[in-house]
């Protein structure tokens, strides 16, 4: 084999002499433009993808947790009757009982007809109170003052009526009995709750207008002339 003379130049004629050494220009980054994804930015580098946010189980924050109420458990179900039609009958059914107490009032009709107000609005609060117990009592969310409010505007107003009125029938427990009964009734429809948490919230409710009718005729005895 013919070795190549030791200062022979050996490049091509018309390639351009860069001195004793050749640099090689550098070359460019594919980015990927031939291929229609457009330039790949660097990590971290000005126009960076957003990172993909990945759901990680049980780190949902629209999952009901301890901050929103199951609504399972709430104390009053939406639905009828909504808080106007609710007030407007509480109201209606208070002012049946006012006229029926007056009339049937052998004297003070004005005096009974006021009381008769005033015990429909107490029995109402005691209602109220009533329902905040139950709730404490049972685990429940008391989630809507207001329409839980007038339901049980309706609910006392009712008893009351049938309390002031006079049925045709022997023996003022029958009165009492009747209004008891439908006082269940309209509790059962009106709040729609399963049985324990009705039983005690008429349970509760029946307890307290016991004491305010305790307090009542104590008041009324120490008030009456001898």
């Amino acid at each position: 084999m013919a070795e190549r003379p030791e200062h022979e130049d050996w490049r091509d004629e018309d390639e351009a002499d860069d001195g004793p050494f050749e640099i090689e220009p550098p070359h460019d980054e594919p980015d990927g433009s031939e291929y229609g994804l457009g330039p790949v930015a660097s990590a971290g580098g000005a126009g960076a993808r957003p990172p993909v946010a990945t759901a990680v189980a049980g780190d949902d924050d629209d999952d009901d947790g301890p901050d929103r109420p199951d609504p399972s458990l709430w104390m009053i179900q939406p639905g009828w009757p909504r808080e106007l039609p609710a007030l407007y009958l509480g109201l209606a059914l208070g002012a049946v009982a006012m006229v029926i107490a007056g009339v049937n009032a052998e004297r003070a009709v004005i005096v009974t007809a006021l009381l008769t107000v005033l015990m429909t609005w107490m029995t109402a609060a005691l209602g109220v109170v009533s329902l905040h117990l139950t709730a404490w009592f049972t685990v429940r969310t008391f989630n809507e003052p207001m329409r839980g409010a007038t339901r049980m505007l309706v609910v006392s107003s009712l008893f009351v009526l049938l309390t002031v009125c006079r049925w045709p029938v022997p023996g003022r427990i029958v009165d009492y009995l009747i209004a008891i009964l439908a006082y269940g009734v309209s509790l059962v429809v009106l709040f729609r709750l399963p049985r324990y948490e009705t039983l005690v919230l008429g349970s509760i409710h029946l307890g307290l207008w016991l004491v305010l009718q305790t307090l009542f005729a104590m008041v009324r005895h120490t008030a009456a002339p001898v």
